[in-house]
Parts: C-alpha cells; structure tokens; sequence
C-alpha cells in the first residue's frame, strides 16, 4: 500500500481531502500476477472549482529474460508428455 493524503492547495474549496492511493497485491506465490488498484488526482483541471480524480483496477504479470527465446519458453512452457509403456 502507497499513498498520501492532504489538502489541495491553491482550489476554490479547501474543505476536501486530496487522496493518492496505489495497491498492488501479488496474486501467486511466485509474485508474477499481480493486481493493482489506484486513485490518484488528476493533472489538468478545466475549472478552478474541478478536483478529478482518476480511478483504475489492473492486472499484469512480469517474467524477466535475457533473450527471446528464453521469454519465449517462459511464456509458452512446453508441456511434457505422458509416457505410455
């Protein structure tokens, strides 16, 4: 969990709480798969009174490599096969 909380400086409406907020949690043990919720202000305001906020949910999965064929045997492992006597 990451984040910061605070007053917006230089708005109309001092009374509102500005809130950035990212969460990542790994889905598997090996930490591949992860999610990641976030909530984070917006950069560019139309109005002075506008205080937007950009909300989001993601996925993504991370494999390190050193060359293609290895990203290509980590992505699409071949499977073995059952060894009929």
């Amino acid at each position: 969990i990451n984040g910061r909380v605070g007053v917006p400086v230089g708005s109309s409406t001092q009374s509102s709480l500005l809130g950035e907020v990212n969460l990542e949690y790994k889905i598997n043990k090996e930490g591949n798969f992860r999610t990641n919720i976030f909530n984070r202000p917006n950069q560019i305001y139309y109005t002075l009174e506008e205080e937007g906020y950009t909300r989001g949910i993601g996925l993504s999965y991370q494999v390190n490599f050193n060359n293609w064929n290895e990203f290509l045997r980590k992505l699409f492992p071949k499977k073995e096969k059952d060894s009929v006597k």
